[in-house]
């Protein structure tokens, strides 16, 4: 999948939607345990980027169409995650996502979260 992501946004660098699925591979596989990491180079994966994934998802939220409210809520949830180690990014994802249940009151997800944030990496 990685692959043909890629190769999409070779083709048409105006794909920026492409990039969500570029940055949710890149930030998992970051965020993975070291024996996943470990495994997915051995097997020619890679290892992963979280500063390149952010700055992917902080592009598909700007730029976006197709995606840009899948990319608000992945890229909050991974904001919400590296807010164990900054306050201020936490910060930053509890307010996107409160602008997410705003907008979409009928998402009991949103709710959650807002009530029940998570507090650990």
């Amino acid at each position: 999948m990685h692959t043909a992501l890629e190769r999409a946004v070779a083709l048409d660098s105006t794909c920026i939607d492409c990039l969500l699925g570029l940055a949710v591979y890149e930030y998992g596989l970051a965020r993975a345990s070291s024996l996943a990491r470990l495994v997915a180079r051995i097997i020619g994966l890679g290892g992963g980027d979280v500063d390149h994934a952010m700055e992917l998802f902080r592009r598909v939220v700007a730029e976006g169409t197709v995606t840009r409210t899948e990319a608000r809520w992945v890229y909050a949830s991974a904001l919400a995650r590296e807010g164990a180690r900054d306050a201020s990014l936490r910060e930053e994802a509890l307010r996107m996502v409160a602008d997410l249940a705003d907008e979409y009151p009928e998402n009991p997800v949103f709710r959650r979260f807002l009530s029940n944030p998570p507090t650990t990496p």
